[in-house]
């Protein structure tokens, strides 16, 4: 079984990379990449207990654009000690952290009072800070009663999402992945929201931009959705990923490793088989 598109305590997922591994690696999954959000710093974690269980590990990123809410590249194959890229991911850091009284000033507007530090003990004393923390510390302190509800009354809102941080363009964001020697391609198309023609559009742009593949497997496509997805792939010369984007069942308590949201990482391989797509990511790497 195959993820590539999982995050840990790195980033905004609630295990730590080992643990991560260890957990995808008891539900069946053997070929595995973590994909924090604008950071590599779990990767040697991550790819140290791979070996010890003997799981095929592909080093990974997803990288945040600014053109487009939702458009994210995902990075295989990099060098995790890159120069560059390790530049770029204290960038995204910093930015961040320079966000977080932005966002407790917009939720004390709305009557939600928490503090640096309540946000900063649920980072795991990580670098990268993200909604999901601020969701854990307002669980924690009674406002919302779930996760879920964090996110669709105070952290997925159009206010919200006027808050600003640092992010490259896309074609910045696909130049760093080449830079460090990897694999540019899109992750979860549907969440762009954008229809078939628009979507396709975007695509040649990026393709001339570099763009390696589309992540058609995921676990909120269906099955219309992965057909169309991997006919644009077949158009644009595109490989084809596959993730179930896990986080822990804190934060998407609905998805699990290697088969995604109820099952639908299964489904989508019964239309066809993910291993005996010729344009299979993994054809690119030694696993």
């Amino acid at each position: 079984m195959t993820d590539l598109h999982t995050h840990s305590t790195k980033s905004d997922g609630e295990l730590k990379p080992s643990e991560l591994m260890e957990t995808a690696y008891n539900c069946g999954v053997r070929n595995i990449s973590l994909t924090d959000h604008d950071t590599v710093s779990g990767n040697a974690e991550a790819q140290k207990k791979c070996r010890e269980l003997g799981m095929n590990f592909i080093t990974g990123i997803e990288i945040s654009t600014d053109e487009f809410r939702d458009l994210h590249i995902l990075g295989y194959g990099i060098d995790i000690y890159n120069p560059v890229l390790l530049g770029k991911c204290r960038d995204f850091a910093q930015s961040r952290a320079d966000r977080v009284n932005g966002i407790i000033e917009l939720l004390e507007k709305h009557g939600v009072f928490i503090t640096k530090e309540d946000v900063l003990k649920h980072t795991a004393g990580e670098s990268v800070i993200g909604r999901p923390h601020f969701a854990k510390a307002m669980l924690e302190k009674g406002y919302v009663s779930t996760i879920k509800q964090a996110f669709n009354q105070y952290l997925a809102t159009p206010e919200f999402n006027a808050l600003k941080r640092y992010k490259p363009s896309f074609r910045e964001a696909i130049g760093i992945i080449h830079q460090a020697g990897g694999l540019a391609v899109m992750a979860h198309p549907y969440q762009l929201k954008k229809s078939d023609s628009e979507l396709e559009s975007l695509i040649s742009e990026l393709k001339k931009s570099g763009l390696d593949g589309i992540e058609c497997y995921y676990s909120r496509h269906t099955p219309e959705m992965f057909r169309y997805y991997r006919s644009l792939a077949d158009k644009y010369n595109l490989c084809i990923s596959i993730g179930s984007d896990y986080h822990g069942k804190t934060v998407k308590p609905d998805i699990n490793p290697g088969t995604g949201f109820e099952n639908s990482l299964t489904e989508l391989k019964k239309i066809q088989p993910f291993d005996d797509d010729e344009r299979n990511i993994l054809k690119n790497f030694q696993v």
